[in-house]
């Protein structure tokens, strides 16, 4: 009997320690997930707001629409983007996302209150705070699932 049920215990262990299966609203790499894309897209609109101010609204409208990451790495040139009479200096523009980067890192919410709306089979909709160093708070909801890979996959709305 004892021969018998080792081999179903071990693999129940087995399985039972695999971050398989949907993670919980408050799971650690959910949050800090939740985190990492908030502070992004904080960054981008902080980088549009000030390409707003200091370029104007049309060139803001144009540049913005431009990843953040896609500047920092390979800086598209006014030629790439297609339209036509418009040019800007790049130094100037990737000054202007420095500037956002700072802000951005001054203002980096955290995550607090989470909650559970929605536990589905696949999927865990959640809600939660974010909170700024300010105290400020900002309600978000976000989704979060295991991919196939045994990896994350979340979607934050609200911001």
């Amino acid at each position: 009997m004892k021969t018998r049920l080792a081999p179903v215990v071990l693999a129940a262990w087995l399985l039972g320690g695999c971050a398989s299966g949907v993670p919980s609203c408050a799971d650690g790499d959910v949050g800090r997930r939740v985190d990492e894309l908030s502070a992004k897209e904080i960054t981008r609109q902080l980088f549009v707001g000030l390409l707003a101010q200091k370029a104007g609204a049309y060139p803001a409208s144009v540049l913005g629409r431009i990843p953040v990451d896609t500047w920092k790495s390979n800086p598209p040139t006014a030629q790439a983007l297609g339209v036509a009479n418009f040019s800007y200096d790049v130094n100037d523009v990737l000054a202007i996302l420095a500037e956002a980067e700072k802000q951005g890192r001054e203002a980096a919410p955290t995550l607090r209150s989470t909650r559970t709306i929605e536990n589905g089979e696949h999927t865990v909709r959640c809600g939660g705070d974010l909170v700024f160093p300010n105290g400020r708070r900002l309600p978000i909801t976000y989704s979060a699932a295991r991919t196939d890979g045994d990896g994350l996959h979340v979607e934050v709305q609200g911001l």
